[in-house]
């Protein structure tokens, strides 16, 4: 069992920062529209957004920056779903050199499904059966996926 490869890019001129590599904002970007790829790997496409008035959102993100990535360089995006419930789906994203496969981010992310209630506002919502039942497909492979270390950590100075 293997994490999903998501997607596949290379960074933008526009992305590189004045230290010459891809600035911190662009990974939170890769890691985003790797979400709305894995929204349309799951039934959650345009036409079903415009449909449904149903969409994710982003609850919490975490990202790690490994190796700098320099312009033109190709990547591509694995997601590893590391758990879900009826509204909420909690994943992990590597980004990785599609030559080489060195790992220049990783990114944890948990999403909340939302109704997009024209009336009324946002509100969260169950996933509708077609998605939770293909969430649930994925997860049958993917909980057998050992867990990074790395996931569910926090923010800090280690001290010894």
């Amino acid at each position: 069992n293997e994490p999903l490869k998501i997607c596949d890019g290379t960074v933008l001129g526009s992305w590189v920062d004045f230290n010459g590599h891809m600035a911190d904002a662009y990974y939170g970007v890769v890691f985003s529209d790797a979400v709305t790829s894995f929204m349309n790997m799951i039934g959650m496409n345009a036409a079903y957004r415009e449909k449904t008035f149903n969409t994710i959102y982003t609850l919490e993100t975490r990202i790690v920056y490994r190796h700098e990535c320099k312009v033109g360089q190709p990547f591509s995006v694995f997601l590893q779903l590391l758990d879900l419930d009826q509204k909420r789906v909690h994943v992990f994203c590597k980004m990785t050199d599609t030559v080489s496969n060195v790992e220049f981010a990783w990114g944890e992310q948990l999403l909340l499904h939302t109704h997009q209630d024209p009336a009324h506002g946002p509100k969260s919502s169950a996933f509708e059966a077609l998605v939770m039942s293909t969430l649930e497909d994925i997860w049958k492979t993917h909980k057998e996926i050992a867990v990074p270390d790395w996931v569910g950590g926090r923010i800090g100075i280690r001290r010894k």
